[in-house]
């Protein structure tokens, strides 16, 4: 359990945040409060601001995160996967997608739990210079508490479920 605060973490081409976690129940309980994440998205790679994926542990994957007062740049700001990944919470959060294809978008949930977005999530997404997607899903059961949502800019689309049960 750790909090970082202030930080500003830059990718240049790869993502800010990637939880990896080998041993088992490693990754749980860090704060981020106050923390910018700026990624670039190079060819055809999409970037991810935040990222916990299926594949970063053996049995267990990051949990219990808070990330508070967050600003988050990226092709996917933020990127959960992992059957593991819960209890995860954005508190007042300022995310923008811009990608280079159809991939990007703000969130994608590839999890079965919920995620809580709440006293504020301020975001756009932009793909190819066009209004991009704001939710997606590839997971089922994927839920999102969403609290106090506000788009800028627009969207092309704001949910878009993969074809699996998804709730918002």
């Amino acid at each position: 359990y750790s909090t970082w605060t202030g930080c500003e973490i830059q990718g240049d081409g790869g993502d800010g945040i990637h939880f990896s976690d080998f041993q088992g129940g490693k990754s749980f309980g860090n704060r981020f409060v106050d923390c910018s994440i700026y990624t670039g998205q190079i060819d055809d790679h999409p970037t991810a601001g935040i990222k916990v994926a299926s594949d970063c542990g053996v049995s267990h994957t990051a949990s219990e995160l808070h990330f508070i007062n967050t600003k988050i740049n990226a092709a996917i700001p933020i990127w959960l996967g992992g059957t593991q990944t819960a209890n995860v919470i954005f508190d007042r959060t300022h995310a923008a997608s811009y990608s280079l294809d159809d991939r990007g978008s703000v969130v994608y949930l590839g999890c079965p739990n919920i995620v809580k977005l709440k006293n504020g999530f301020f975001c756009d997404s932009y793909v190819r210079g066009n209004r991009g997607t704001i939710f997606r899903a590839s997971g089922y059961h994927a839920t999102l508490h969403v609290d106090d949502v506000w788009v800028d800019a627009g969207y092309g689309t704001l949910v878009d479920a993969c074809g699996v049960r998804f709730s918002v």
